[in-house]
């Protein structure tokens, strides 16, 4: 049995699939199994996935019909047989020594779940993203991925797998974005030890790929995005709900951003953290989008879009 599985969800990511898979392959641990999981791609992605699983019996496919990126991060999980797993996106690349780092602290520590810090690559720069500066435990993770303070990606969080069977967590399937939350946020409500290395292990990649949700806002998201702060309220005890304000916020930016708008539905969702909004936006006088969502928030309703349009052709 391999030490690690390591789960690639794939669709349509034949332009950059192999730098991933490469950078994988390269590992200089080399006890793992990576688990390419086609998710009904309808380009080359699956012949070339093919040519890996020939190359390096390490390397397995699973393919499946489309059905978003919790179903093949879960058909992933399902067929795992490592003692720990971890995921990769298609479109990022890890460093050679990203498994064996957060392999030696997990064993070392005696933990149930290692982070590691990551980089942002963007058109302009990369950015090194530090996740945690300060001893840590599962409850103060947990606030910090509610406050926005560490990412709940799943890609830099290598996780004991007894303890994801055990509490029998898995991904829903009604979510296609913010899956890596509700499942990061429920795995870690239960008790488990968290420990952290303070190195850049992971290359996050948000230009190459234009089915990326961060190129992008999709209607749909805002349903994800709506159903996991429900489903959150439900996971968590009452402790938790004054952490909730970051969340609220995400989710009422999604909603002006991508649902056509109505300004009175708008208003009434989440309605409660609308003087917190204006009053951040009047702090910072020159961020277009924030100023746009305040101006609509005060009933200024075309002023409010017409910065936002600005805002777009601004961040093309």
């Amino acid at each position: 049995m391999p030490k690690i599985s390591v789960i690639i969800p794939i669709y349509n990511a034949e332009a950059y699939v192999r730098r991933c898979l490469d950078s994988i392959k390269a590992q200089s641990f080399v006890d793992f199994e990576a688990i390419m999981v086609n998710d009904g791609s309808t380009d080359n992605s699956l012949q070339i996935l093919d040519e890996y699983s020939k190359e390096d019996d390490r390397f397995v496919i699973i393919d499946k019909p489309n059905g978003g990126v919790s179903s093949a991060r879960q058909a992933g999980l399902d067929r795992a047989k490592g003692e720990f797993v971890i995921h990769a996106d298609p479109d990022d690349y890890v460093s050679s020594h990203w498994l064996e780092k957060l392999y030696d602290t997990i064993v070392s520590e005696q933990s149930d779940m290692v982070i590691c810090d990551y980089v942002r690559i963007m058109k302009s720069k990369q950015m090194v993203c530090h996740q945690v500066l300060e001893n840590i435990d599962a409850r103060q993770v947990t606030i910090g991925i509610l406050k926005g303070k560490i990412w709940s990606v799943t890609w830099n969080k290598l996780v004991r797998r007894e303890h994801i069977i055990r509490n029998n967590i898995s991904f829903d399937f009604n979510v296609g974005f913010w899956e890596d939350v509700l499942f990061n946020c429920t795995l870690l409500n239960k008790g488990i030890k968290v420990s952290y290395v303070p190195e850049a292990l992971y290359f996050y990649d948000n230009t190459s790929n234009s089915n990326s949700f961060v190129t992008g806002f999709k209607p749909k998201d805002v349903e994800s995005m709506l159903h996991v702060y429900h489903q959150l309220e439900n996971e968590l005890d009452e402790s938790y709900l004054p952490y909730f304000t970051y969340i609220k916020k995400r989710i009422k930016y999604r909603i002006f951003y991508t649902i056509p708008y109505d300004g009175d539905k708008y208003v009434n969702t989440f309605n409660e953290i609308n003087d917190e909004i204006i009053k951040n936006a009047k702090k910072r006088p020159l961020t277009l989008r924030k100023n746009a969502f305040a101006m609509c928030l005060k009933g200024h309703h075309k002023i409010g879009r017409f910065l936002a349009l600005l805002d777009k052709l601004f961040h093309k």
